[in-house]
């Protein structure tokens, strides 16, 4: 049977890099080529929106990794704990987090038409 430790901290892992290269591909499908970065102005919200809560998403993953360590280094003798508070609310921020960037993209591309 498969350590607990070990299964969030790969679905951590995988979500924080699936945000990571969102904010990656935004970036370079929303890039003109004439100016370097994403061109905020004159777009709607949503594409701002998406970044922000993309770049949310990317910061809960990297606290819930340190949680994870931080259980998993327990040294009072307690059995590491997956479902401590702080934990569980950083991983659910983290997903809910990522699947709002992500709608929030695909309402800018259909604002945009």
């Amino acid at each position: 049977m498969a350590d607990p430790l070990e299964l969030a901290d790969g679905m951590v892992k995988q979500l924080l890099t699936l945000a990571t290269a969102s904010l990656g591909g935004i970036v370079a499908i929303f890039d003109d080529g004439t100016k370097p970065g994403v061109q905020l102005t004159g777009r709607s919200p949503c594409l701002i929106i998406s970044l922000v809560l993309l770049a949310l998403s990317v910061t809960c993953g990297v606290l819930v990794l340190g949680g994870l360590i931080g259980q998993s280094a327990r040294t009072d003798g307690a059995t590491p704990n997956i479902y401590h508070t702080p934990i569980r609310v950083f991983t659910i921020s983290q997903m809910f987090c990522y699947a709002l960037g992500i709608l929030f993209v695909v309402a800018d591309v259909a604002i945009r038409g």
